[in-house]
C-alpha cells in the first residue's frame, strides 16, 4: 500500500512566501446590499515575481560580460574590432583617391632620363598641359648636336735605313773564324755579309745572316777558308741589310788581307 502514499518518505519541501497583488479601491466589487464582494484573481496575478536588480541596456556592459565568460567571445570581439578599423582605413583611402581624381589636373612634368656620355639626345620632348579641361601638346624638337670626329693619329715616319761595319780586322789568317760586327739604325733588321776574293781559288760559302738586336747590333761569324797557291789573298767584305718595309741598303766595303801560308801548319 505504499503506492497510496507516494510522498511519505520525502522530506517536507519549504514553501515560498506567496505574494498577493494589492487590491485597489477601483478593483473592489459590491453586491446589492453594499457588502464587499470577492473578485476571483487571475493566474498572472498569482505568479511569483522575485525582486531583482534592473536589467541594464548598456552595450559596453554586455561586451564586458561576454569578454569575461568565454575566450571565444574575446576572439570574436577582437576580429570585429579589426574589421571595423580596416573598413575605416579603406574608406579614408578611397575618399582621398576620389578627391584627387575630381581635382583639375595641371601641367604634367616631363620625365627626363640621363643619357650616356657622348650620346646626343635626338628624341623629341612632349609637354602636356591641361587648361580648363583641354589638353595642349607641345612638341619640342631638340637641335642635333654634332659629334666630334676622332683626330687621325699620324703614322710614324720610318727613317732611312743605315748600315755600317764597325768592327772587322784588317789582316786575318786562313782557316780561322772572324767576328764581324755590323750596326744599323733599326732593331730587328736582317743583316748578311757578302765576301769577294781577289783570286779564283776555292773558298768557303758565305756566312748566314743575323738579326740585329734591340740596339741595332748584329755579330756575324765569317769563316775564312781559301784554297790557293798564292801566299796572300785580298777579300772585300760588305754588309747588306733589309727591313720589314722593304728597304735595302749596303754598307761600305772593307778590305781584309788573308795570309794563306801560316807558319806551323
Amino acid at each position: 500500500m505504499i503506492e497510496d502514499y507516494p510522498n511519505t518518505n520525502l522530506p517536507p519541501q519549504p514553501q515560498g512566501k506567496l505574494i498577493l497583488p494589492p487590491v485597489y479601491p477601483e478593483q473592489q466589487a459590491y453586491d446589492n446590499n453594499g457588502r464587499t464582494q470577492q473578485v476571483p484573481l487571475g493566474y498572472e496575478q498569482l505568479m511569483h515575481q522575485p525582486a531583482g536588480p534592473a536589467v541594464s541596456f548598456n552595450p559596453f556592459s554586455k561586451i564586458r560580460h561576454y569578454w569575461r565568460i568565454d575566450p571565444a567571445h574575446k576572439f570574436l570581439i577582437i576580429a570585429v574590432s579589426l574589421a571595423i578599423m580596416a573598413g575605416l582605413v579603406f574608406t579614408t583611402f578611397v575618399s582621398v583617391a576620389l578627391a584627387q581624381l575630381a581635382a583639375p589636373q595641371g601641367t604634367q612634368p616631363v620625365l627626363s632620363l640621363p643619357l650616356a656620355k657622348g650620346i646626343a639626345n635626338t628624341q623629341p620632348t612632349v609637354t602636356v598641359t591641361a587648361d580648363n579641361g583641354q589638353a595642349n601638346i607641345t612638341n619640342n624638337q631638340p637641335t642635333p648636336t654634332p659629334m666630334p670626329s676622332p683626330t687621325p693619329q699620324p703614322t710614324p715616319t720610318v727613317g732611312q735605313l743605315t748600315l755600317a761595319i764597325i768592327d772587322i780586322p784588317n789582316r786575318v789568317d786562313n782557316n780561322t773564324p772572324v767576328q764581324v760586327v755590323v750596326r744599323t739604325n733599326q732593331p730587328g733588321t736582317n743583316v748578311q755579309l757578302i765576301v769577294s776574293y781577289s783570286t779564283n781559288a776555292t773558298f768557303a760559302p758565305p756566312p748566314n745572316g743575323q738579326q740585329a738586336d734591340d740596339n741595332g747590333i748584329a755579330t756575324i761569324t765569317w769563316l775564312v777558308q781559301v784554297i790557293t797557291i798564292k801566299r796572300t789573298v785580298t777579300a772585300k767584305v760588305m754588309a747588306i741589310a733589309s727591313d720589314q718595309n722593304g728597304q735595302q741598303v749596303e754598307s761600305q766595303t772593307k778590305t781584309v788581307l788573308i795570309n794563306t801560308r801560316v807558319s806551323g801548319r
